[in-house]
């Protein structure tokens, strides 16, 4: 297997541990401003590209072999990680405009986070900037030459500014970490806890959930992801059942918990397929989520939408495999695709509301705001990147030659 395909191999199980799309958008800021969006992305040449409505499309860093990326939400300041010919990563910052690039971990560097004494290296996991600060952290990962998954649930600080890297929580105490909108807790999440600690790493008062680590037939573990409310002060997570293939099948639940130090609340269980996709809402009110229906053999799914405490229940769609896009910020309107060859849908807990214009084959799609989106597809031997509007048409970004083994990999602000 060729190194590149094995890092995209590697990328892509991350990505659906930690949920969908390739990006978790760092939105914020004033929706109905088009000029403070700033898009970063790695193209399918694994160079560093950005993206604003004054400037249009640049390349800042011109490399080959980036890995992943993460835009602070203040949009100044990019962290992205390299590959390098020996399997090695390293971790580097550069400005919006690619200014001052430096390498802030070299592979030497992650190699010393490893504790597995059969992998050959560590990889960062789940690059999160500290909204409000300059602080990007990540849990690493081992990395093997086979098939391999392990995290070391840790947490890694970098000061994005003077580039000093430490490890605020050791292997084993820290975990995958979901800040909160202020910047002052985090959600951190295991194979069989999530725990809130404030950014300094000190718990929060009161419990938090423990849960059976679930089976996932294959070699990774289940980390579940948690959803902060705007106000910082407490989140809604799923949680699969133990064995999500077990007949009959077990109940997954929505918890809620909060930064005070309540009992956390189940909030209703419901009996997905196999791990999800569960998608809860910006506002922790409604989730919508798949669900097998109807006789096996049939292989039929409905696409279901409830209010947290499982009321109001309504199948939305029903047919063969629908992909979940996620909520818009506001959360009164989610997007979904039916099959992979038909365009992405938007609708309200009520019902469709119609498709959008040029999605059809979108790979990657992520709101914006309530009105915008980004999505990316490919149209023959082209990779294109484009900022969609449900009132106006879409505006193409970026069309680069596709790879074989590298998609775009997307991030922004505004």
């Amino acid at each position: 297997m060729k190194k590149e395909y094995r890092a995209v191999t590697i990328l892509l199980v991350i990505l659906f541990l930690f949920g969908s799309g390739f990006c978790r958008p760092g939105w914020q800021g004033n929706p109905g401003s088009k000029d403070t969006l700033k898009v970063a992305f790695i193209g399918p040449d694994r160079h560093l590209y950005t993206w604003t409505a004054s400037n249009g499309t640049a390349k800042i860093f011109d490399a080959g072999d980036l890995n992943d990326l993460k835009l602070s939400g203040d949009g100044s300041l990019i962290a992205f990680t390299r590959q390098s010919e020996d399997n090695l990563s390293s971790l580097w910052i550069c400005g919006f405009d690619g200014s001052n690039p430096r390498e802030v971990m070299t592979g030497f560097d992650l190699s010393s986070l490893k504790t597995n004494p059969d992998s050959i290296g560590a990889r960062p996991t789940n690059l999160q900037w500290i909204p409000g600060m300059h602080t990007l952290t990540f849990t690493s990962h081992e990395v093997f030459e086979g098939p391999g998954m392990a995290l070391n649930d840790d947490l890694v600080t970098v000061n994005g500014d003077t580039g000093k890297w430490d490890v605020l929580l050791k292997p084993g105490h820290g975990g995958v970490a979901a800040f909160s909108p202020d910047g002052q807790w985090m959600a951190l999440s295991t194979p069989s806890n999530i725990s809130i600690m404030d950014v300094n790493g000190i718990p929060a008062p009161g419990p938090g959930i423990d849960f059976t680590p679930v089976i996932t037939y294959s070699e990774y573990q289940y980390y579940p992801t948690p959803v902060w409310a705007a106000d910082s002060s407490r989140l809604a997570v799923f949680i699969p059942t133990y064995d999500p293939l077990k007949e009959p099948r077990g109940k997954s639940s929505i918890w809620t918990m909060d930064i005070l130090g309540t009992q956390p609340v189940r909030q209703v269980q419901v009996t997905p397929q196999f791990i999800g996709p569960v998608t809860i809402s910006p506002d922790l009110t409604k989730f919508y989520y798949v669900r097998e229906a109807g006789n096996p053999a049939e292989s039929r799914l409905e696409l279901r939408t409830a209010l947290i405490n499982g009321t109001n229940g309504k199948t939305v769609f029903s047919g063969s495999n629908p992909d979940a896009y996620g909520w818009a910020p506001e959360g009164d309107v989610f997007a979904y695709r039916t099959t992979a060859d038909d365009p992405i849908t938007v609708s309200q807990m009520n019902g469709s509301m119609g498709d959008l214009p040029g999605t059809r084959g979108a790979y990657w799609f992520s709101w914006v705001d309530s009105s915008r989106f980004l999505f990316s597809k490919v149209t023959g031997d082209t990779a294109e990147l484009y900022l969609g509007d449900r009132k106006e048409d879409n505006q193409l970004l970026a069309a680069l030659p596709v790879s074989e083994y590298f998609r775009m990999i997307v991030d922004f602000v505004q």
